[in-house]
């Protein structure tokens, strides 16, 4: 089990967090970060993704912050 991933999959985040369901429970995971495409999911008709994605890891425990614009810091301690 990895204790920290990092996901750069240009415009297809929605997927990779779903994919990750199992993982995302298990607290040896401590760290993922996230690089946002927001006009990719903006041309795929996924403009809430990024909301979504917050909203799953909040779920799982893990602390949220955008140390910028395009990219996802989630922490569980």
């Amino acid at each position: 089990m990895p204790n920290a991933i990092k996901i750069d999959v240009e415009g297809f985040e929605p997927e990779v967090m779903c994919g990750l369901n199992i993982t995302l429970g298990n607290r040896e995971l401590r760290l993922i970060g996230i690089e946002m495409h927001f006009s990719i999911l903006q041309e795929r008709g996924l403009p809430d993704a990024p909301r979504s994605i917050e909203t799953l890891l909040c779920r799982s425990g893990f602390s949220i912050n955008w140390p910028d614009s395009s990219h996802i810091l989630a922490v569980r301690k």
